[in-house]
């Protein structure tokens, strides 16, 4: 008989964007009127559709590790409720992380050495609210131990600055499950250029 893990999660998200542009379009932002928004910048000037096609550093779209509201349901129980730090402490507090928890900040980003580069790096942040659920079946017995999240680490790309860590699935002993994030643009809330 499967088993049915369902985790939904909700809070604030953000689609993270990085990429690198020209001196010369950073030296026509500058000069032009910043007050009529990047996006509009990334379609006028740079000819994109919008500000998330500057990404050849990183892209993605999750929900921040620090303000996550969880839910746990096996089957029809729910086995827990709250905070993302308030599940790590009442069921991983000897571990500190639980040990299935995934990096996967070097499949969605790289690491760029600000010396490499005689570019401009463009950091787009959104500010969003995303609640999303997925569901896998278990054909086993449950251990609440062995179930961990997909996280990126956003000062593993770029130039290493810290923007925060974010959640896009979850695992249980390594079986993967991503969320599905609504499409569409969000409010720009950073826009770093250094």
């Amino acid at each position: 008989m499967t088993n049915l893990l369902s985790i939904a999660l909700k809070g604030v998200s953000a689609e993270f964007c990085q990429g690198f542009t020209s001196q010369e379009a950073y030296d026509k932002w500058i000069n032009s009127n910043p007050n009529s928004g990047w996006n509009n910048f990334c379609s006028g000037y740079l000819g994109f559709e919008g500000y998330w096609e500057l990404n050849d550093i990183s892209h993605f779209t999750g929900l921040c590790l620090d303000l996550l509201e969880i839910e746990v349901r096996f089957n029809d129980n729910i086995l827990f409720e709250g905070k993302y730090r308030l599940f790590v402490d009442h069921f991983f507090d000897e571990q500190g992380e639980p040990i299935f928890n995934l990096n996967e900040s070097a499949v969605y980003g790289k690491y760029i050495n600000s010396e490499e580069r005689n570019q401009k790096l463009v950091t787009v942040l959104t500010n969003e609210h995303f609640s999303v659920n997925e569901s896998m079946g278990i054909n086993e017995t449950f251990d609440i131990k062995n179930l961990g999240f997909i996280i990126l680490c956003t000062d593993e790309m770029g130039y290493g600055i810290d923007y925060g860590d974010f959640i896009i699935g979850f695992n249980y002993k390594g079986a993967k499950c991503y969320f599905e994030y609504p499409g569409g643009s969000g409010e720009i809330s950073t826009l770093d250029i250094k």
